[in-house]
């Protein structure tokens, strides 16, 4: 009895951890996956998070985010000297065999001018748009930010 419990305890986490890794939707060898945007801390403001993978054949693009609500916007987070500041940018490389995570600290996807604010529960769905891969829609949850963290953390902590 002792025995096939922790069988099945053991098939449970492998299947969970293969699941949490799962892309959501993938074209031409560009797979997006943990995916999650965060609760507005304020009324009309919210970040997406997700992660790219480059399989295909060639180096990609990403070219730009489409949002149902409000405008998305691209940045990135540059700290100098000590000093953290977010800086808007026009297109993000995915080479050939990369994984690029859009992650708290680094680069995301600004969710801005939201009509109403994005609560825990909510979802959203997303479009990123490629070079090569043209574009790619994928559903989106809405976490805390907190919750966004850890379910990164869990994916796999930081990018190649």
């Amino acid at each position: 009895m002792t025995r096939t419990f922790l069988l099945l305890i053991i098939t449970g986490v492998v299947t969970a951890c293969g699941e949490r890794n799962r892309p959501l939707v993938v074209r031409d060898g560009v797979a997006i996956s943990a995916a999650f945007a965060t609760a507005s801390a304020a009324p009309d403001v919210s970040s997406l998070y997700f992660t790219i993978r480059n399989d295909g054949a060639g180096p990609d693009t990403l070219l730009h985010v489409l949002a149902p609500l409000g405008k998305a916007e691209l940045h990135a987070v540059e700290t100098v000297g000590g000093l953290s500041s977010m800086r808007r940018v026009e297109r993000l490389p995915i080479p050939t065999g990369a994984k690029v995570r859009l992650e708290p600290g680094g680069y995301h996807v600004m969710l801005t001018q939201l009509p109403t604010p994005l609560r825990v529960g909510d979802s959203l769905q997303v479009s990123a748009v490629f070079s090569r891969a043209d574009t790619l829609t994928f559903r989106v949850p809405v976490l805390t930010y907190t919750d966004v963290v850890e379910r990164l953390d869990a994916e796999g902590g930081q990018a190649p």
